[in-house]
């Protein structure tokens, strides 16, 4: 991992968002910009890598190999406020529950700081540009939904500290058992 102490997040990466995404986020959602494919965050921020222990990487496989591999559909475009968008997916207690196991596993760290009350798992289309680039983006995305998604992995992720990249670290299969 280098001598680099460099943050963390746990997601479900959903690339068959991204045909439908890709060209809204290169503009509206930072994260895109630094490498970060479309996805549904599971818990950030995480573990820092300089305390990132391999138990601590084989308890994100477990919970993973734990978790049932999952379809869902993303049926709807929601706001965060007036400036967030986001597509909701549909179901999403399965983003729900995989969330929760990893908090319970890591009680110290929760989703966003906890910043927010509930777990609302989503797919950011943008939270930068204005409004009207923000609307914009929505109504052509509206036109494609639902976009079909299979969540296959729970992908721990690192923010190289030199060039504000996200690049995987482990990517853990989620398994058939419940």
């Amino acid at each position: 991992m280098g001598n680099w102490n460099m943050q963390t997040a746990l997601a479900v990466e959903l690339p068959e968002l991204d045909p439908v995404l890709d060209k809204h986020r290169k503009r509206l959602d930072p994260a895109r910009g630094r490498g970060m494919m479309a996805h549904v965050t599971v818990l950030y921020p995480f573990i820092d890598t300089e305390d990132l222990t391999d138990a601590a990487i084989d308890a994100i496989a477990m919970i993973a190999a734990r978790t049932r591999a999952f379809d869902t559909s993303f049926t709807e475009v929601r706001w965060f406020g007036e400036d967030i968008a986001w597509l909701a997916p549909s179901p999403a207690g399965p983003f729900v529950a995989l969330t929760t196991e990893v908090v319970e596993r890591f009680p110290l760290h929760q989703p966003y700081d906890g910043a927010f009350g509930d777990i609302v798992p989503h797919a950011t289309i943008g939270h930068r540009g204005t409004p009207t680039d923000l609307d914009t983006a929505v109504h052509q995305i509206e036109r494609g939904l639902p976009i079909p998604a299979s969540a296959r992995d729970l992908s721990l992720l690192a923010r190289e500290p030199l060039t504000d990249q996200w690049r995987p670290l482990r990517r853990c299969a989620l398994g058939d058992a419940p």
